[in-house]
């Protein structure tokens, strides 16, 4: 993304391939901001080659997955709920302050990363509202029939209410009507039991 968050810099390692680490590495090296790498499957090899070069492990997390099926019968939100999309001129500053609240980031670099997502066609960011409150915030982001899971945010003061799943539930079933296949994301631990309760399953876990 070109911002200052190592997460939002990420390359993703599944070779073994000691030369294909190297050239990525080297275009890693060009984007000059912050990033981070993972490994997962073979590419699990290069963990001790990235600690010579002075990277820090930041643990393991599940790479998940979930197959759409257009057949999937209708998702109703529970009375009181509803999710919006939100655009560039739409809840815009409401997900930024979800963003911020959830995650402690910096108003800046929230704003930052939100609007230059946004702007894609196929970015759909939503917000799930209870009665008049902004309560959750997800964006899934498609390239094709496949879709990358990002920013799932339920601020402290909301969690535990249902709201995450209730949310990813209606996004999974509009991208059901899209016509794509498969959602992908990488969890946190708190995350990875949410996920599970959707219908996700780990593929790989990742470090």
């Amino acid at each position: 993304t070109g911002y200052d968050l190592a997460f939002l810099n990420q390359a993703m390692f599944f070779d073994r391939d000691s030369e294909v680490l190297e050239e990525a590495l080297t275009e890693v090296a060009s984007w000059n901001v912050k990033c981070a790498v993972a490994l997962a499957g073979p590419g699990l090899l290069h963990a001790e080659a990235l600690r010579q070069r002075g990277f820090v492990s930041g643990g393991g997390s599940p790479l998940m997955a979930y197959a759409l099926d257009q057949s999937h019968s209708s998702f109703p939100l529970r009375p009181g709920l509803r999710a919006e999309r939100t655009t560039s001129s739409y809840n815009l500053e409401t997900n930024i302050e979800l963003i911020v609240k959830t995650f402690g980031m910096a108003d800046e670099t929230a704003r930052g990363l939100v609007i230059s997502t946004i702007a894609d066609p196929e970015t759909y960011r939503y917000i799930l509202f209870e009665g008049d409150t902004p309560v959750s915030t997800s964006a899934f982001i498609a390239s094709g029939e496949f879709v990358g899971c990002f920013d799932v945010a339920t601020p402290l003061e909301q969690q535990r209410k249902g709201y995450g799943e209730e949310l990813m539930k209606f996004m999974i079933q509009e991208q059901e009507k899209l016509k794509r296949k498969l959602i992908v994301l990488q969890a946190t631990s708190a995350g990875e039991v949410l996920y599970r309760r959707v219908g996700f399953q780990v593929i790989e876990y990742c470090v």
